[in-house]
């Protein structure tokens, strides 16, 4: 069993040096520069090593930046200070699954979470990061979008950022006593129309707080302000507390975990039964569009049906959906129908000669404004085949045509193998 130790002291390269900037003759900032494992990543993983099956969630060190910043410098110090941390995290996630956010509490514009769509009221709560928590009465609504909680992106992004959307939710009360709940969709998306999503998903909470984190990767460069992260809610009647809601960049710099040390999610399509998995499908694998580019057919037999769709993208569009491949759904989709989006790809050819490349967006989406995504998520491929599976349940009752399936690719100038797109309506259940 892993020993999961909580609030954990540490402070990044980056914030320590606009700590001392800020604070030069702060005590306890000159204690913490002595004590090494406080400051020092080496010093602190070789701590670590004494103990097995051992794990920490950082938290920035004392004293709060609010002590010692003033409400014009302690938003940018924490936001210095949040990354250093999401770094680490995205760098060493065997050893620190996760981090506290730190809210600058003398400025709370700059942590503002806003709301539309239903009753709320702020409440005290000590068990939460900051004391206070926003609790948010939500009715069903026509969409699960028609009642949220938001927070605007204020730093830059850069394309290929690793972000991580990190916030903290609990279920005071739902349906007929349900003690769990599923908020159908947690996402960054543009703050204005067309509404796009760079990546979500569904996550589930209880009685109890949780930390939820959704990671994906910026697919080109957003302005401070142009993002903005956002929890659907309007999916059921119900009442739900959120704390701290922060997006966090990973950095350029973060590693990956090593192939060897993290063992691939089971397959979802290897464990249905092969004789039920062609009455499940609800589109035509067959019937490709390819939108913005030059697509081909070529053969390959090492892809199932032997032949795929080589696209050839031109360049970095002004937008990751410049060129895309879809595929529309011929049949209606019931609410809470389980939904598993299958498709084989490849790296044919990368930019400057890149051996991978994310497809930052493979989604089941509307077909017509708002172009909500149902179902959707990021995909890492390389030079050779991947079988990608992206699921999620169906927040909706939706007719025959309005979803389609698009798999976005301007992200740059590449050539991208995809073979057979499938999409399963694996019915109703958990």
């Amino acid at each position: 069993m892993t020993t999961i130790d909580v609030f954990t002291h540490f402070m990044p390269p980056r914030f320590l040096e606009a700590f001392q900037a800020s604070a030069p003759n702060q005590g306890m900032f000159r204690r913490s520069m002595q004590v090494k494992p406080l400051c020092e990543l080496d010093a602190r993983l070789r701590l670590m090593d004494g103990f097995q099956e051992y794990g920490q969630v950082l938290s920035l060190g004392s004293p709060p930046i609010e002590a010692f910043a003033g409400p014009d410098t302690s938003p940018e110090l924490s936001r210095i200070g949040n990354d250093g941390l999401a770094e680490l995290v995205a760098s060493h996630p065997d050893r620190f699954p996760g981090f506290l956010a730190h809210l600058p509490l003398n400025n709370p514009d700059a942590a503002a979470l806003n709301s539309y769509g239903a009753q709320t009221s702020v409440i005290d709560d000590p068990k939460v990061p900051g004391g206070k928590a926003l609790r948010v009465a939500a009715n069903k609504g026509a969409n699960p979008w028609d009642a949220a909680v938001s927070s605007q992106v204020k730093q830059a992004i850069k394309a290929g950022d690793p972000l991580v959307l990190a916030f903290w939710a609990r279920l005071v009360s739902a349906e007929d006593g349900a003690t769990s709940a599923t908020l159908p969709y947690a996402s960054v998306s543009l703050g204005s129309a067309p509404w796009t999503p760079l990546f979500g998903g569904p996550v589930t909470i209880g009685p109890e707080w949780k930390l939820v984190e959704v990671r994906g990767t910026a697919d080109k460069d957003y302005a401070a302000g142009v993002l903005n992260a956002g929890i659907q809610v309007a999916n059921a009647k119900q009442t739900i507390d959120f704390g701290p809601v922060y997006v966090a960049k990973a950095g350029a710099t973060a590693k990956p975990t090593p192939a060897a040390t993290a063992p691939a999610a089971p397959s979802a399509l290897a464990s249905l039964d092969p004789a039920t998995i062609a009455s499940k499908i609800i589109n035509d694998p067959g019937a490709p569009k390819v939108n913005g580019a030059r697509g081909r057919l070529i053969d390959d037999p090492k892809v199932m049906g032997g032949k795929a769709l080589r696209v050839q993208v031109p360049g970095k569009g002004k937008n990751a959906w410049d060129t895309s491949v879809s595929s529309e759904i011929k049949k209606p989709i019931k609410a809470g129908d389980r939904l598993l989006l299958v498709f084989p790809a490849r790296l044919e050819k990368g930019d400057n000669g890149a051996s991978t490349t994310t497809l930052p967006w493979n989604a089941v989406s509307m077909t017509s404004p708002p172009w909500s995504g149902v179902v959707g998520g990021p995909a890492a491929i390389g030079p050779e085949w991947k079988l990608v599976e992206i699921k999620g349940k169906a927040d909706k009752d939706y007719a025959a045509d309005a979803l389609g399936i698009s798999i976005q690719l301007a992200t740059a100038r590449q050539t991208v193998d995809i073979g057979p797109i499938i999409l399963l309506d694996l019915g109703q259940g958990q």
